[in-house]
């Protein structure tokens, strides 16, 4: 089997963690399968890192990898992917702490080939690269043109789309009449996009006839409707924006704090996913994705 770049989790062979807990919870061992086994690899537990954009860790029985330790937290750590495939670690606020190279963590660590994470009793590898698997399936990546005329909306909605592993691209405004612009704006792009945000400064001043020419002749690519000054959309104006074929109207972020309302932002990302017909998480996955996001927002620099 080739060699792959597959980040992994690694645990060895120790008296004092259970095999069978280790199994349970995700882990497999080379000696288990043969015929995956190689010199190259040392005896102990490996969790491949694919498949997935974010991994909870925790002794709740609604973590991905469960560790039923009394010294674990039910949503303990955090293990999330970007659109680049870097992987961060972070801590879920939880009773005990999480550590890499025996550092507690305050904030999300990007981690690096043989960073050394420490949960309650399990003392963790972290490794960039593997052998077992070959290359994942590559997944068509959902698409988002945004049309923002604030830089900081922009910003803040790029953060959170690329977290959940989208990609994006974006124009601050456009011009013209509503039916030409909006053909303008799909003829300078590769290939089209899945989802438009748009606020609606920057499809001023027909924001609404701009939605219904996309319902008419692209109904496949919705628009979600955005207002950067305004912090709330009264249920008249959404249902309206609605009826003339936005897909949703959202408020701005904050200026001074976009993450000064977690559920409010939980709502936005269940709408992107929505209109993408990507999976819609569960409120108590997505908020410590969410936090977690929200901290390395405020450390840029870690």
């Amino acid at each position: 089997m080739t060699a792959s770049a597959v980040p992994q989790l690694f645990i060895r062979s120790d008296y004092r963690y259970a095999h069978q807990d280790l199994i349970n919870s995700g882990f497999w061992s080379p000696l288990m399968w043969m015929s995956k086994s190689s010199s190259a690899l040392t005896a102990g537990y490996y969790y491949s890192l694919v498949g997935q954009k974010f991994w909870i860790i925790g002794s709740g029985s609604d973590c991905h990898i469960l560790f039923k330790d009394a010294l674990i937290s039910s949503q303990h750590a955090l293990l999330l992917t970007t659109a680049e495939r870097k992987i961060y670690f972070s801590d879920l606020q939880s009773i005990n702490g999480s550590f890499v190279n025996d550092q507690p963590i305050l904030s999300p660590v990007l981690l690096v080939q043989g960073d050394l994470l420490k949960i309650g009793p399990y003392e963790i590898e972290f490794q960039d690269s593997s052998k077992l698997l070959p290359d994942p399936p590559s997944v068509p990546q959902k698409s988002v043109l945004l049309v923002q005329t604030s830089e900081f909306q922009r910003q803040v909605w790029e953060e959170i789309l690329r977290t959940f592993g989208i990609s994006i691209k974006h124009q601050s405004q456009i011009s013209q009449s509503c039916r030409n612009r909006a053909e303008g704006l799909l003829t300078e792009l590769d290939e089209l996009p899945d989802l438009l945000i748009a606020d609606i400064e920057a499809l001023a001043p027909n924001p609404y006839g701009f939605c219904r020419w996309f319902r008419d002749y692209y109904p496949h690519i919705r628009v979600i409707l955005t207002c950067s000054d305004r912090r709330e959309i009264f249920e008249s104006e959404r249902r309206w924006a609605m009826h003339q074929g936005a897909f949703d109207f959202l408020p701005g972020f904050p200026q001074q704090n976009p993450w000064v309302s977690i559920p409010d932002v939980v709502t936005r990302v269940e709408c992107v996913l929505q209109a993408v017909n990507a999976q819609v998480l569960q409120e108590s996955t997505l908020e410590p994705i969410l936090r977690s996001l929200m901290q390395r927002s405020s450390h840029p620099k870690q």
